[in-house]
């Protein structure tokens, strides 16, 4: 979809993410609203299988969103770090969701993904990104609260941010125009933009990127 009739701007996707940094590999650590098992009873019992652990990214898209969902799933699949993974939801939605779809699966519309996804034809492809906010231990008793402070900021919850900023990057770059493909830092002597050496924050459309130095 042409954003800009006198460029040669496209849209071609959102990625939204809403709290991406809770990684949490106990035992039980992970629930899931009742939905879960209407949508994907798959994913159900892979959860069921690995102890409900929340050491999982959740990537949402509706069926209109397949290839996108494909292709930034395939970019996390290929960075590689152990003991973290993706659980892929794909809603049984085509184009745009009607009011009984959205209310429900209404867990699955919690951020502005579903602005995205009330508008078309032409359909706009967007993800829901996710560590699953309340549905995770902590955050099951802090989100929102007061006790989401800095004792969150470990290794552990690092790796699995960094983990998708990377994957994310890489994306981007490959969406991005020729031009953009050899873009680099302009700061001093860091060199050719390294994902790992990013920090991202995606605020609905804005994107701010920082180069970091290695």
């Amino acid at each position: 979809m042409r954003v800009n009739e006198n460029t040669r701007s496209q849209f071609q996707g959102a990625l939204v993410m809403e709290t991406i940094m809770n990684y949490n590999k106990s035992d039980g650590s992970q629930e899931f609203p009742e939905a879960i098992f209407n949508v994907s009873q798959e994913v159900y019992r892979h959860l069921v299988s690995r102890n409900f652990r929340g050491d999982f990214l959740t990537v949402i898209g509706r069926q209109t969103d397949a290839n996108f969902s494909a292709s930034f799933t395939s970019h996390l699949s290929q960075v590689s770090v152990a003991d973290m993974y993706t659980e892929v939801f794909e809603l049984p939605i085509e184009g745009v969701p009607s009011e009984e779809e959205e209310f429900s699966l209404e867990n699955f519309f919690r951020s502005d993904h579903k602005r995205f996804w009330q508008k078309g034809p032409p359909y706009l492809p967007a993800l829901f990104i996710t560590d699953t906010a309340n549905f995770r231990v902590p955050m099951t008793e802090c989100y929102h609260e007061p006790c989401d402070d800095d004792k969150m900021i470990t290794d552990d919850n690092l790796l699995f941010l960094a983990r998708t900023t990377k994957a994310t990057v890489n994306m981007l770059i490959e969406l991005s125009t020729e031009d953009a493909t050899d873009w680099q830092c302009p700061v001093g002597s860091v060199g050719r933009l390294q994902p790992f050496n990013v920090v991202m924050f995606l605020v609905a459309a804005n994107i701010i990127i920082s180069c970091i130095s290695e």
